[in-house]
């Protein structure tokens, strides 16, 4: 069957052979019997991608916008340090400081959150 290019705007994608991604998506090709439309697979999963990415962008505004629960408590840290800080502490999780220095800050989080 010929392609539509009025319809459809094609997109060519390589795989490195061997790679992980490569046998990763061969064995969702073989399992789904979609082995002979490798094209059709990779529009499928793409489309659930940006499905899912708008429900975590939904969510994680959603979940920005609500007010610390009662287990989130702010703690003040002691006078005797050189700067001025909070800690917030959330039952179970490690701690996280909040920085007045703004760098400082993005390093601290990028840390925190790169080990999630």
């Amino acid at each position: 069957m010929p392609k539509d290019r009025e319809k459809y705007r094609y997109i060519d994608v390589g795989l490195e052979r061997g790679s992980w991604t490569l046998a990763m998506f061969e064995e969702d090709a073989k399992r789904h019997q979609m082995s002979d439309q490798p094209g059709k697979l990779v529009t499928v999963r793409l489309t659930e991608y940006y499905e899912r990415k708008k429900e975590w962008d939904a969510r994680a505004s959603r979940e920005l916008l609500q007010p610390l629960n009662d287990e989130q408590t702010m703690v003040q840290r002691t006078s005797e340090q050189s700067r001025s800080t909070s800690v917030m502490q959330v039952p179970g999780d490690d701690l996280l400081e909040i920085s007045q220095q703004e760098m400082e800050n993005a390093d601290e989080a990028a840390d925190y959150w790169g080990g999630v």
